[in-house]
């Protein structure tokens, strides 16, 4: 009997993972309202093209393979999880500035990649070690078989409140399985070095922007007083104002106001600030928003 040839079974691993990369997937990044609120809105697009056969009770995965039930709320062409979403947020110390991937398999099920303040996946065996008997009520089910792949990002889409955004920073990851999500949470690239601040209410209320440390110490020069904030169109330029914040750390200040203003920040977003020149330092600013209504990754640069 001839044997099947191992490009057959390379084409059939490939298709199969090229079936696994077009399911969709939208994000979400947590607000603090979705943490007082006890529930989740999934993006009115999202649900619109793929919500019709959705049961009532669906199942959030993780990669640590712990599955949770949870129900599905449906009014009015918007749904969002209830019962037992609490207790998911709560078992995995999600809060605002959290990044969550969602890949929806077509059968009432989730597969969700989470992320932290830090744009770090977070360590899910840390939360699964500290589980406690109460949490096994009917919305957690038991670990699925060790086998089981966790699963990639795929689309992205926002929601059309202000709970949903879409975010995230740089990790590097030990599989191929895990590229596809980076693709996806990590859509921000840039030739000069950057960072990245997610807009917390005291940012936008005080008027400051932290720079974080490890950045300003090793491409900022001492002494800064001064630097510029432009638009990914090259068109125009923000001089603010840098300070010493307990001696150590550089906050922009001065003139920020203006700048948020005209450019419509926003709590919950997301700024990537790229270094693209040293001697008089700009930096040029992109936005990726909490409030913009898009189906695909979107990054809301300023105008």
């Amino acid at each position: 009997m001839r044997k099947p040839s191992c490009h057959r079974h390379r084409r059939e691993r490939t298709e199969e993972q090229q079936d696994k990369e077009a399911l969709p997937s939208f994000c979400k990044i947590i607000s603090s309202s979705i943490i007082a609120d006890g529930q989740l809105g999934i993006p009115k697009k999202f649900f619109t093209k793929y919500g019709k056969y959705m049961s009532n009770v669906v199942v959030l995965k993780v990669r640590s393979c712990m599955a949770w039930r949870l129900d599905l709320r449906k009014v009015d062409g918007f749904a969002c999880f209830q019962n037992g979403w609490k207790e998911f947020v709560e078992h995995y110390s999600i809060c605002a500035g959290h990044y969550l991937v969602f890949r929806y398999d077509r059968k009432s099920q989730f597969d969700v990649i989470i992320f932290g303040m830090s744009g770090n996946e977070i360590d899910y065996s840390r939360s699964s070690n500290n589980l406690v008997e109460s949490n096994h009520d009917k919305h957690v089910l038991l670990p699925e078989n060790e086998g089981i792949d966790g699963n990639d990002g795929d689309d992205s889409t926002d929601n059309d409140d202000s709970s949903g955004r879409n975010l995230m920073t740089r990790r590097l990851m030990k599989t191929e399985e895990r590229k596809g999500a980076i693709q996806i949470a990590s859509p921000f690239k840039s030739k000069y070095p950057f960072f990245q601040i997610t807009m917390q209410p005291s940012y936008v209320n005080a008027k400051y922007w932290p720079i974080p440390r490890t950045f300003s110490e090793r491409y900022l020069p001492e002494g800064l007083e001064s630097l510029s904030l432009q638009v990914p169109n090259g068109k125009k330029e923000w001089i603010v104002g840098c300070s010493l914040y307990s001696g150590i750390d550089i906050r922009i200040r001065k003139g920020l106001h203006l700048f948020m203003l005209e450019n419509n920040i926003q709590i919950g977003d997301v700024c990537y600030f790229e270094l693209i020149k040293t001697k008089n330092v700009v930096l040029k600013v992109t936005v990726i928003g909490s409030r913009d209504d898009v189906y695909t990754l979107y990054c809301r640069t300023c105008v």
